[in-house]
């Protein structure tokens, strides 16, 4: 995607990051959450949640490190 096409849907950088961010929550991190809401014994469900949000972070650190600026 070129710049152009860029800047003519997003206002700014902002706009773009927290677009990007709104895709990887509901991507990355809501199925995470679904799947521990399916476990039974609540300690597996946040170790597993954990596990999941630490690895998917490690995946995106440039994403988050934009959103964190």
């Amino acid at each position: 995607m070129a710049p152009s096409t860029l800047y003519r849907r997003f206002a700014g950088r902002e706009e773009l990051v927290a677009a990007v961010l709104e895709d990887y929550v509901a991507e990355s991190v809501e199925p995470l959450l679904a799947r521990a809401a399916e476990v039974a014994d609540p300690w597996d469900a946040i170790a597993g949640l954990l596990e999941g949000l630490v690895d998917d972070v490690a995946r995106h650190r440039a994403l988050l490190a934009a959103a964190s600026a």
